[in-house]
């Protein structure tokens, strides 16, 4: 199956954006605000103010493609950007981890108890 955001570099956009714009506005924003080329072949990824409401532009191979994701109910875990309020790249990974709502920074870090006790506590199951 073609996925048409594999072989990418992935920008996060460090400010948000109006989700009222469409292509023609978000490659505006890459020309004038970033001074990249959208037509570079990576993706750029854009949020709202509320980080509920994502957009991922991308130009294929003859024209622009744009990945539109809004959820319901909480907000992405967009990591914190770089000191400097520059945009920096994520791997696709991150990417995925950002579109099914996983935090990225902790997805890997969580390590399970060795004692279950922990987590339960004396009313635990299987615990006397």
């Amino acid at each position: 199956m073609y996925d048409p955001l594999d072989n990418r570099r992935y920008f996060m956009y460090p400010f948000t954006v109006s989700m009222c714009k469409g292509i023609d506005g978000l490659s505006g924003v890459v020309r004038s605000q970033l001074k990249q080329n959208p037509r570079c072949g990576d993706a750029f990824i854009f949020f709202n103010k509320i980080k509920n409401y994502m957009k991922v532009l991308f130009y294929d191979d003859n024209g622009y493609a744009m990945y539109v994701k809004r959820i319901d109910m909480g907000r992405f875990q967009v990591p914190a950007g770089r000191a400097d309020d520059l945009g920096f790249y994520i791997s696709r990974l991150q990417l995925l981890q950002l579109i099914r709502g996983l935090r990225m920074n902790c997805v890997f870090a969580q390590k399970r108890p060795e004692d279950q006790n922990i987590i339960w506590g004396k009313n635990a199951p299987g615990v006397n």
